[in-house]
């Protein structure tokens, strides 16, 4: 049984009881997530898995965080054999569906931070979907492994 379908019912189970999960018009935010910046960076990724619970499509458009100049959406795509990272316009939400948002694929660039950020720290971050609106979310510092 596929990843996301397995979260659905454990949500359905047990949702309230899940501190870092966030839900608002039908879609899902699990595990939001960050690897601590390497020293005195200034920029981090984002990671988290969208699920949809509706019946219609909907696109994660842009994200916004008040501890950051700015956030955009980003993938990796090959060129001439180098991957490369490259802001995308949305990610694209199928009913039923979702999308992952992961090391070395679709992710959040969270740049200009405007404070230290350590292991442990929970970064906001405001999600903006074309259809749910704005969902409001804070992505777990992970320390470097």
């Amino acid at each position: 049984m596929p990843r996301r379908f397995l979260l659905v019912i454990v949500l359905l189970l047990c949702g309230p009881a899940l501190a870092h999960d966030y839900e608002k018009g039908g879609i899902h935010i699990a595990d939001p997530w960050t690897p601590a910046p390497i020293g005195m960076a200034k920029v981090m990724a984002g990671y988290f898995e969208i699920i949809s619970m509706k019946e219609t499509p909907d696109r994660l458009v842009g994200a916004r965080s008040a501890q950051a100049d700015r956030v955009e959406l980003h993938g990796h795509s090959e060129v001439d054999g180098v991957m490369r990272m490259r802001p995308v316009e949305a990610v694209e939400i199928n009913p039923f569906g979702g999308a992952e948002l992961e090391p070395g694929g679709l992710h959040l660039m969270i740049m200009g931070l405007t404070q230290k950020v350590e292991a442990g720290d929970r970064i906001p971050v405001t999600l903006i979907f074309e259809q749910a609106g704005e969902i409001e979310i804070k992505l777990t510092v992970k320390p470097r492994e």
